[in-house]
């Protein structure tokens, strides 16, 4: 392990570079991002470090585990009606007692002390905003914020799985880290320029739908939306303006795609689809009345 650090400033090694850059105006958060995110601290401090915590809380270092401890704490328990230090009324240790008019002058300043400036809470705004601008950034942000499917949604996973297999591939769920912009859209169409959204009436309005279509558009994809009422006339009903859509769609350019993802879905190595366990999908010998309505 190395026991010394460099400096990408100067050139000279130093054991803990913390300190150091301070003399080139830097502090950590800024010299990592002009130097990319390198060590800063050597192997064997970091070690150390990781020893001396674990030696005082493991096994017998453990300062709660001492019997003078646990006979104090023991001690304060007794009596109290709801946990540790749950005594109420004339049990209470301040019970009686008020703080002084300095010492809530005191207070009152500390807290004061730990609001945000006005200059910190713009400098945060600008870093957030930096972040989204960033495609990879906001990609990685949006893709993180996991969500599941509906009931609707996996009846039309299912429902695409058997009609147009291998075209469409439900994204909702982010798992496929497949963004337009900012938006992440429910289905959409591998290797076209198509996506699919499904809008619940109750959620969602004519605006919605006018405000995706134009987005989307703006970015180079055609966008289908599928009301709850399209779902709810069944299956032949979905069938025909899928297949319609379908046929409006051109290849996508080089720009607009994700080749290494969609090659992998279309040469069939990557086959990953929605679990679905529950709600029961009806089947075609059902009637579309069985369908389900809710989204």
């Amino acid at each position: 392990m190395s026991e010394t650090i460099q400096c990408e400033v100067c050139g000279q090694f130093f054991r803990f570079l913390p300190n150091h850059i301070k003399v080139h105006g830097l502090n950590s958060a800024s010299y990592k991002e002009k130097f990319g995110n390198c060590k800063m601290i050597p192997d064997d401090i970091v070690q150390k470090c990781i020893s001396a915590m674990n030696r005082t809380t493991a096994g017998d270092k453990n300062p709660m585990k001492r019997p003078e401890v646990r006979a104090y704490f023991s001690e304060l328990k007794k009596g109290a009606p709801t946990g540790c230090f749950g005594r109420k009324g004339k049990d209470h240790y301040r019970y009686g007692k008020h703080h002084t008019e300095e010492t809530c002058k005191r207070m009152s300043e500390q807290l004061t002390a730990l609001r945000h400036t006005e200059e910190w809470s713009k400098q945060q705004s600008e870093r957030i905003l930096k972040a989204w601008r960033d495609p990879v950034k906001s990609r990685n942000m949006l893709c993180g914020q996991r969500a599941h499917p509906n009931y609707v949604e996996i009846w039309l996973t299912k429902f695409f799985d058997e009609f147009f297999p291998g075209q469409v591939q439900f994204t909702g769920d982010r798992k496929q880290k497949f963004t337009v912009g900012t938006k992440i859209p429910d289905f959409r169409v591998l290797g076209k320029d198509g996506l699919i959204e499904f809008f619940g009436d109750h959620w969602h309005s004519i605006e919605d739908e006018q405000y995706k279509r134009q987005y989307f558009l703006e970015r180079g994809y055609k966008l289908l939306v599928l009301w709850t009422v399209d779902v709810q006339k069944g299956r032949e009903h979905l069938k025909c303006i899928v297949s319609e859509f379908l046929t409006t769609l051109t290849d996508l350019n080089s720009d607009n795609q994700h080749p290494s993802q969609d090659q992998k879905i279309l040469d069939g190595s990557e086959t990953k689809r929605v679990e679905v366990i529950q709600p029961q999908i009806p089947t075609s010998e059902q009637s579309d009345d069985d369908i389900v309505r809710t989204a």
